[in-house]
């Protein structure tokens, strides 16, 4: 998925702190443990710490958040640290292909996020957008999860939305691409079963591993049901 941010677009179109306190207070009731909060990037907004501290001490949600690393320093750090949020980095393939979805400098503040998180326990994830730029190139954020000690790492297939998707230039992979980067994600899942967890939301995949190890698909699948019931 992409969405995109600028300074413009937020003013206008933010959510007010207390809109964004009504939105906790509705996700709560539905009942979920969880408050997930992404962008563009959400840690420009001056209250993204007050709403967070909202969500956990109303009603004890635990928290996630996934940043560019474009405004992450030691006082960010510190908050998130201090409310324990379980942080994401997006990082898309190497530094060249980063650099031209999210600007010159990207990559650098993507990596200085990592590791900073990393070394205080709260690196997450890594989430990677495939697109026609970084689609070679899929074994990269891999190998960073790995080094940065992520417990995740997700590949999303492309999912032009709002802004993006009207501003952004045409960032699909062909079919054969993504055929050749999931058979691709499936050695780099087997490779690091048991260090990294390798998520891929994308439906196609579901084939891939289905070709790959029909066995353990099928078993997955049986099983899914009762997975789910036990989650958090």
């Amino acid at each position: 998925m992409y969405c995109s941010y600028t300074k413009e677009y937020a003013k206008d179109s933010e959510l007010s702190t207390k809109a964004a306190y009504h939105m906790v207070d509705e996700i709560a009731d539905f009942g979920a443990p969880w408050f997930g909060i992404s962008g563009g990037e959400p840690m420009v907004r001056d209250d993204i710490f007050d709403i967070i501290s909202y969500a956990e001490r109303t009603y004890g949600m635990e928290v996630s958040l996934i940043t560019s690393g474009f405004a992450f320093d030691q006082k960010r750090l510190d908050q998130l640290t201090k409310y324990n949020v379980h942080t994401a980095v997006s990082i898309d393939g190497n530094r060249e292909s980063n650099e031209i979805i999210r600007r010159k400098g990207s990559y650098d503040k993507a990596l200085h996020a990592m590791n900073k998180l990393s070394e205080v326990g709260l690196l997450d994830c890594l989430v990677t957008t495939m697109t026609k730029y970084n689609i070679e190139h899929m074994a990269h954020p891999a190998a960073l999860a790995e080094e940065y000690k992520a417990r995740m790492l997700v590949y999303h297939n492309l999912v032009p939305v709002g802004r993006a998707g009207s501003n952004m230039p045409d960032l699909a992979p062909s079919p054969d691409q993504y055929e050749k980067a999931f058979n691709e994600i499936y050695d780099i899942q087997r490779k690091l079963m048991g260090k990294v967890k390798v998520n891929v939301y994308s439906p196609f995949y579901a084939r891939i591993v289905r070709q790959k190890n029909p066995v353990d698909f099928w078993i997955g699948t049986k099983r899914l049901p009762r997975t789910l019931h036990h989650r958090r």
